[in-house]
């Protein structure tokens, strides 16, 4: 709420989505959790990226910022 107080109204008029963090303790953000290894987390992004690997097959694109259509930004 303190936050959006400080945000201008036009554009906060253009915001439609608002999410409730808690605040974390400062123990679980120091704490020594089991996170994720580099290997898992590799898979994940392997996985994540499978789809647009399929969607770009055969075009010059390799992401898609590298998308050119007919609103390109560049213009």
């Amino acid at each position: 709420m303190r936050y959006r107080k400080r945000v201008s109204g036009p554009l906060v008029d253009r915001l439609n989505i608002f999410v409730d963090v808690p605040r974390l303790d400062y123990d679980k953000l120091t704490g020594d959790g089991h996170g994720e290894t580099s290997s898992e987390l590799r898979a994940l992004a392997t996985w994540a990226a499978t789809p647009q690997q399929r969607r770009l097959t055969g075009s010059r694109a390799t992401c898609s910022a590298d998308i050119v259509g007919e609103h390109s930004w560049e213009d």
